[in-house]
């Protein structure tokens, strides 16, 4: 730290402090990966620590439904009130993305939440590759 005291210009300043985990998001992020038209799904468990209870009160994701579709259920976890998200892809056509999915709490402590999500959906194979067959055409025979 910086002063205008001729004698102490300068001085170290240190603070310290408790972290607290506010609540427990099992996995941290959301990985959706497949191929497009398939049902891509996977879900996060967020339980709130006893110190700093809070209830979810909304849901939102950075881009709308453009991605995914998400919800929210309650459960327990280990005889304390938890949530489930939910998350489902809605992305059809090759590519990668990333979403942000915001939960709002009705706690001022921490009155949001974010889960991060990864899609990566692949092209369909074909049909006869997915069965494991390989199909020539030979062109050159004319009927």
């Amino acid at each position: 730290m910086e002063s205008n005291d001729p004698l102490r210009p300068r001085a170290e300043l240190s603070i310290g402090g408790e972290v607290m985990r506010f609540a427990t998001i099992d996995p941290k992020r959301i990985v959706l990966q497949g191929y497009g038209g398939e049902t891509l799904q996977h879900s996060a468990l967020i339980v709130p620590e006893p110190r700093f209870p809070f209830r979810i009160i909304a849901v939102r994701s950075a881009n709308g439904d453009r991605f995914v579709d998400q919800r929210i259920e309650m459960v327990h976890h280990n005889n304390r009130p938890a949530y489930r998200l939910v998350v489902v892809n809605r992305r059809k056509e090759p590519g990668r993305y990333y979403e942000t999915i915001t939960l709002a709490t009705d706690n001022p402590v921490r009155p949001e939440l974010q889960v991060h999500v990864y899609g990566h959906i692949l092209a369909a194979p074909d049909r006869a590759e997915a069965q494991g067959k390989t199909v020539s055409v030979d062109r050159s025979a004319r009927h």
